[in-house]
């Protein structure tokens, strides 16, 4: 994923989004030839966890590095996930079109590898048909927050769309559930 430089409120989330958005496309048709699965890797609990308690105690939050890494982490993965959810056919998108505008051919075989390839660990599809809209609302508000302090309440809210559903839970945090039961009190 492009780095994200701290862009306090950023001007134009949605460009910077699209192409975002347009460089996943292609790197997911890229990798679906060389690999086998899609690799993703959910947010340490332990990192994130330091950041809320940091916040939770002081309204700040101080290690700004791994807040940026946060963002960006959270960023790539809605991204990823409109794609994936795009290229399976379950949005309204017209998927030939976005294509060959960049230069992809959406062929019967190209749909078979891009279909093994975006299938996560216990076989199912890595798509969200229920929290996409909400959750690319929010990563759009996110990335034009002036402050971490407003991006790490946002992010909290990304973390309750999420929590409804055991497996976007998984996708964005290790220990998945559990993990948000923990971060929001209650276990």
């Amino acid at each position: 994923m492009k780095r994200l430089r701290r862009n306090p409120g950023m001007s134009f989330p949605e460009d910077y989004a699209m192409e975002l958005y347009n460089q996943k496309i292609i790197d997911i048709i890229t990798k679906c030839h060389k690999r086998k699965r899609q690799s993703w890797t959910p947010i340490p609990l332990g990192i994130i966890g330091r950041i809320w308690k940091d916040f939770m105690n002081t309204g700040f939050v101080h290690d700004i590095d791994t807040m940026e890494k946060i963002v960006e982490d959270i960023t790539d993965k809605i991204i990823t996930l409109e794609v994936n959810t795009v290229l399976a056919g379950h949005t309204g998108t017209s998927l030939a079109g976005e294509l060959e505008g960049l230069g992809i051919a959406w062929t019967e075989q190209l749909m078979d590898k891009v279909y093994d390839y975006i299938v996560d660990d216990k076989g199912g599809l890595r798509i969200s048909d229920y929290a996409l809209d909400p959750l690319y609302r929010a990563m759009l508000k996110m990335l034009g927050a002036d402050t971490p302090e407003q991006q790490i309440v946002i992010i909290d809210g990304m973390l309750n769309i999420v929590h409804a559903r055991s497996d976007l839970a998984a996708w964005f945090i290790e220990g998945g559930r559990s993990s948000l039961d923990i971060l929001s009190g209650v276990n």
